[in-house]
């Protein structure tokens, strides 16, 4: 995940046992603590507000398919 300005961060990953031939529903949660900044002033982690791309791979350099969304700033207490 990432958003403009910044390098892509890990935010999940899950590795499902599979057998050949075999598919299945994967999910994924993301805390909103995985793309935040903390900011030392204030104390707090700090979600900008920002079109965020999550990115489906089946590993770094192999991406299957993106999305942007649309994240409003939030605030995270330690």
């Amino acid at each position: 995940m990432s958003r403009p300005g910044t390098t892509r961060r890990l935010v999940g990953w899950s590795k499902p046992f599979l057998k050949a031939g075999e598919s299945t529903i994967v999910e994924v949660k993301a805390e909103l603590r995985t793309i935040a900044d903390f900011s030392v002033a204030q104390k707090k982690w700090i979600v900008p507000k920002a079109r965020y791309t999550i990115e489906l791979a089946h590993d770094v350099a192999t991406p299957v398919s993106k999305i942007d969304i649309e994240i409003s700033r939030q605030e995270i207490f330690p």
